[in-house]
């Protein structure tokens, strides 16, 4: 049988027993896509006469794998494993195991999207050996993200029936309200509670306003600068903005595949002596972030994106940045930055992952930021 690829152990007695136990080894495998989403392992072995129960949380840099359980039990019992995203559960394995005179029995779940809605039942059962050598869990986005085009849809909050906030022709910052996310979201792999959003084309994952206006940072420029964007945040048109039909919050989808989606509907460029976004020749820009639940990916929309003039090259991101960035010190300047969020020639995070800083770019299609 083969056995997860990643392991961890613990053993829920003091010591062991001085008859013959039984052993129960359980394995999570993770080869087949148990969803970085899943922060921590319950497991219930319930037998005859008593039921052990355990809570493994889980970090980034572990893969759940494999547990050993020492019991008295003789007979049959049912072990269930839930991986748990927040506190709540999230996907389902469960099966009966008789020992049948075995000393120990491995039991080997797949905790994918199918065991969402029912308990999976068992991948295998069997005999015990040894355990596998442990390997980090890829794809949960702690260091790096990748961006690259996409043809995922995004959506237009503001056509969802969502109310606009930030409306007007100040720069402004503003809680998503209600405050709560509507789903649970990880961000470089750690918790998102609540996000900020600015009207020049930013979110930042804060708790407190990012304080990212241009009045507090100056112009908009390449992420991997010292000063750089101040919070964490993602950044699908950073520029000096202001907002004609104002910035939209809607979600679509039901568990497990719910998006966050906010919109800049409409918006202009800050030019000297603008007083509302009402003319062609100060550009026309609407376009969105949505945030993916389960995957925690990131999409930047652009619905339209247009100018006359001196805005033209504007709303193709000629004065803009596009990109997304962690509140870790930057590990190498923009130009070493690769597209995979990592530093060319050391492959060391750069705490950050630009699509493109005043330059002109193709904003035909969605921008797909990736976990890595």
């Amino acid at each position: 049988m083969t056995l997860a690829r990643a392991c961890m152990v613990l053993m829920l007695a003091a010591c062991l027993p001085q008859k013959a136990a039984t052993e129960i080894v359980i394995t999570v495998d993770t080869t087949f896509g148990v969803p970085c989403t899943i922060d921590a392992l319950s497991i219930e072995i319930a037998g005859p006469t008593n039921t052990v129960t355990e809570n493994i949380p889980l970090t980034g840099a572990e893969l759940p794998g494999s547990l050993t359980l020492v019991t008295d039990a003789t007979e049959s019992v049912v072990v269930t494993v839930t991986g748990m995203r927040a506190g709540e559960p999230f996907a389902t394995a469960s099966s009966e195991v008789a020992f049948r005179h075995r000393d120990s029995v491995e039991v080997r779940f797949i905790l994918d999207r199918d065991c969402l809605a029912a308990p999976c039942p068992a991948a295998g059962i069997g005999t015990y050996t040894a355990l596998p050598a442990p390997l980090p869990r890829r794809g949960c986005g702690a260091t790096a993200y990748t961006l690259h085009q996409s043809f995922f849809e995004v959506r237009d909050a503001c056509a969802l029936g969502a109310a606009p906030i930030l409306q007007g022709m100040v720069e402004m910052e503003a809680q998503l309200q209600p405050a709560a996310m509507p789903f649970a979201f990880r961000f470089y792999n750690a918790p998102v509670d609540t996000l900020f959003v600015g009207t020049n084309g930013y979110i930042g994952f804060t708790d407190t306003a990012p304080m990212a206006l241009q009045a507090n940072v100056n112009s908009a420029r390449p992420l991997g600068e010292p000063d750089g964007f101040p919070v964490r945040g993602a950044l699908p048109f950073w520029n000096s903005l202001r907002t004609g039909g104002g910035v939209c919050f809607a979600t679509t989808g039901v568990f497990p595949d719910r998006l966050l989606w906010i919109t800049w509907k409409k918006a202009c460029f800050a030019a000297s002596g603008v007083m509302a976004c009402t003319s062609p020749a100060d550009g026309v820009l609407t376009f969105s972030v949505g945030l993916e639940e389960t995957t925690d990916r990131i999409y930047f929309g652009y619905e339209h994106m247009s100018g006359i003039g001196t805005t033209a090259d504007g709303a193709k991101g000629q004065s803009a940045t596009i990109g997304i960035t962690s509140d870790a010190p930057k590990g190498c300047t923009a130009d070493q930055c690769d597209a995979d969020g990592t530093c060319a020639g050391t492959g060391l995070p750069c705490g950050y992952t630009q699509y493109s800083a005043q330059t002109q770019v193709d904003l035909t299609q969605t921008i797909e930021a990736d976990p890595e």
